[in-house]
């Protein structure tokens, strides 16, 4: 063979070898491409981010990018005035914190100081989607991948670990844990999930985790934007500065353990239950809709149902907004929170189930546990009614808001002194709850006595605190700890009983509802 020829064949060996690692890169028609760590660990396609650093000789195949040093492409990001988190890899014990974790798959997991005061820590770190290292779904017409789509996965997930030795000894309190999601526009951010204390010689895995589900947030419509989060377009995923009062720790910090950011699952979720009716019923100073449907027994390799979620809108076509929840095992629902009257409204009803399941009393064992798992709306029918006008009322309401009140928990206003013994049974109401409206006052009752209770803001910071005292519940008017009325949006109500059990729940703060209080 002559020189020419060798010249050309050299000319489209190395034409093909670069066509192929683009075409690798770029995920071009490939159906399955895995990413691997540093020592070529298999994470399988849905791996986001592996907390790994350092370098490896040779280039393991990624999509887009590898888990080799992936830890530096997060972001550490505060507000003004708030200093940037600090965080570094670990491969091993770190000094002072006395064990490891086991982590596996790979080697290396994020160790992050977070900063706070009493009223809790405004840090984040956000992965940007360029750095994202999953397969995307699949584009029908382009046959590419991108690694922002992620409309064909079903859940999120995030390792955690609390080492109570870095933070103040094993007996150091808690935390809770919650995630935000960004497409371009909206942003979603997660229920929290509590973070158990941990001690590497004795809790030695990484068990603790959030997880998301997508479809959940694809339901999740945004009136100021005027559109549904987009979970084909995710633009960032941030892990939040735990929920927490850090002035109890000398440092005002807390110490946590990150590992692995994955994708999960596909077509776990459970079908729309079978409605069976609609109706309206008269309601002091409004009228509300009955709905009714055939409780759902999970479906062939689906997992529990643990709840339905129930949407409403002002048209068949929506848009969709969450009205409220109903356990698992009832099959009606009354919805007291119809804003007015003389106007149609339309609902959809969804089964939600928390993933495969080995302990529904822990959260922990839920693969779904920071939001419940549900169908996307468009596979629900819609169920529609016309709702009357409201009847005139008979007295005239006064808003119980004052500027001269200071913000209490008021035992005497418990509606029922009826002492709970499980936190997770704790019946919150109104919610919506209104400042302005009704008795002008939120309440939480049937938990135990002396429950620890706090309540905090989408951005962890603290807004309230108190101790149930004498009686079985407690009281807020919706003021934050400088007696001004809080902002409409959602918040977060943390229990802790005597024992150290807690439990998390939501709280919407709406001045445009008029919620009936069921006192």
């Amino acid at each position: 063979m002559g020189k020419k020829s060798l010249y050309v064949l050299s000319i489209i060996a190395i034409i093909f070898l670069v066509f192929f690692v683009d075409f690798k890169s770029k995920n071009l028609g490939v159906n399955f491409v895995d990413a691997y760590t540093a020592g070529f660990a298999d994470y399988g396609p849905g791996l986001v981010n592996g907390f790994e650093g350092g370098s490896i000789a040779g280039n393991p195949p990624y999509p887009p990018f590898g888990p080799r040093n992936d830890i530096i492409e997060w972001k550490g990001t505060a507000p003004v005035g708030v200093p940037t988190p600090v965080y570094f890899l670990i491969s091993g014990t770190y000094p002072g914190d006395g064990g490891f974790p086991d982590c596996a798959p790979g080697v290396g997991i994020m160790r992050i100081e977070w900063k706070g005061n009493s009223t809790g820590s405004r840090q984040y770190i956000e992965l940007p989607a360029e750095k994202f290292e999953n397969v995307g779904c699949t584009s029908p017409v382009y046959q590419t991948y991108e690694a922002k789509d992620w409309s064909c996965y079903d859940y999120v997930d995030l390792m955690f670990y609390l080492n109570g030795l870095p933070n103040g000894g094993i007996g150091t309190e808690g935390a809770f844990q919650t995630v935000s999601l960004f497409d371009g526009q909206i942003t979603v951010t997660s229920n929290a999930v509590s973070t158990p204390v941990k001690h590497p010689t004795i809790d030695g895995v990484i068990v603790e985790h959030i997880s998301v589900s997508l479809k959940y947030l694809a339901n999740h419509y945004d009136v100021s934007a005027g559109r549904y989060f987009d979970i084909s377009n995710i633009r960032s995923y941030s892990i939040n500065a735990p929920i927490a009062d850090y002035s109890i720790m000398d440092s005002e910090s807390i110490v946590m353990y990150y590992d692995n950011v994955s994708l999960s699952a596909k077509d776990i979720t459970n079908p729309p239950p079978v409605t069976t009716g609609i109706s309206t019923t008269n309601l002091p100073g409004s009228i509300g809709v009955n709905l009714s449907w055939t409780i759902s027994p999970a479906g062939v390799g689906k997992s529990p149902v643990s709840a339905y979620h129930i949407y409403r809108a002002t048209a068949a076509a929506g848009p969709y907004i969450s009205a409220g929840y109903q356990s698992a095992t009832t099959n009606a629902y009354v919805d007291t929170s119809v804003p007015y009257g003389n106007a149609t409204f339309c609902y959809k009803i969804l089964t939600c189930d928390n993933g495969p399941v080995l302990n529904p009393a822990d959260e922990k064992y839920n693969t779904i546990n920071a939001t419940y798992n549900e169908a996307l709306l468009t596979d629900a029918n819609s169920q529609c009614i016309f709702v009357p006008e409201f009847p005139t009322p008979t007295a005239t309401r006064t808003p119980m808001v004052s500027p001269t009140v200071t913000p209490t928990f008021d035992p005497n206003m418990t509606p029922t002194a009826v002492v709970g013994e499980d936190i997770k049974e704790a019946h919150v109401y109104p919610n919506p709850f209104n400042p302005n409206a009704g008795t002008g006052k939120f309440k939480v009752d049937n938990v135990p006595v002396d429950t620890k209770i706090q309540i905090f803001s989408m951005d962890g910071s603290l807004v309230m605190e108190g101790v149930t005292s004498g009686t079985a519940g407690f009281t807020w008017d919706g003021r934050n700890k400088n007696g001004t009325l809080v902002v409409s949006g959602l918040y977060y109500l943390v229990l802790k009983d005597k024992k150290g059990k807690t439990d998390v729940k939501r709280i919407i703060v709406c001045y445009k509802c008029d919620p009936i209080d069921n006192e």
